[in-house]
């Protein structure tokens, strides 16, 4: 989204959400928020300000989606804590509906994530929106899809890749087909730097 579109929509809500994300306030340095004096050292002190923070930020993601389709996009989410992924839910269990998707990688293979992002009955019966959880197994691409790829990269860059090269980079890419594109993006970088 252009700033344009975003940074109104922020500019509305980054008091409360810079409670418990004080970075949020690099995306508008020039907006000077004057800080909100809560019971920050009590536990319900905290507990307000969490729920204050969270709740802005749930509702500035939605008032995104209504502007235009989002993509969420969230790497390495079998790392997430419990309360983030309890936000998510409330996103998308919201009842004014979050337009977009959410795509969320979990290289653990539990099925933690599916568990607690599924809606509850609790909140099917306050009018909360339902959400379609679909979960795709991604298996690593095998080694020789792996070298087909370098191959036809490496012919689209007009550099020749030695096969003893390309197992290499095979290997440390893991059958990841992101990392095995970063990792011969590199080769090439540093191929014809010298």
């Amino acid at each position: 989204l252009p700033e344009s579109r975003w940074k109104p929509t922020l500019e509305k809500h980054v008091s409360n959400m810079r409670l418990m994300f004080p970075q949020v306030q690099q995306l508008i340095p020039e907006l000077v928020v004057p800080a909100k004096h809560t019971a920050a050292n009590s536990k319900s002190g905290q507990a307000a300000s969490h729920d204050v923070s969270t709740s802005s930020f749930v509702q500035w993601l939605l008032e995104l989606s209504h502007q235009q389709r989002l993509i969420i996009c969230i790497d390495d989410a079998q790392w997430a804590d419990f309360e983030s992924l309890r936000t998510l839910r409330r996103l998308l269990n919201h009842a004014e509906h979050f337009h977009g998707a959410m795509v969320l990688v979990d290289e653990s293979g539990s099925h933690r994530l599916t568990e607690l992002l599924q809606p509850d009955e609790r909140m099917l019966t306050n009018q909360a929106t339902s959400f379609n959880l679909t979960h795709i197994p991604l298996a690593p691409l095998t080694s020789i899809t792996c070298l087909q790829l370098l191959e036809r990269w490496a012919a689209s860059v007009e550099m020749p890749i030695n096969a003893t090269v390309a197992n290499d980079i095979v290997r440390r890419s893991s059958g990841n087909p992101f990392l095995l594109q970063e990792i011969f993006r590199t080769y090439v970088h540093y191929t014809h730097s010298g």
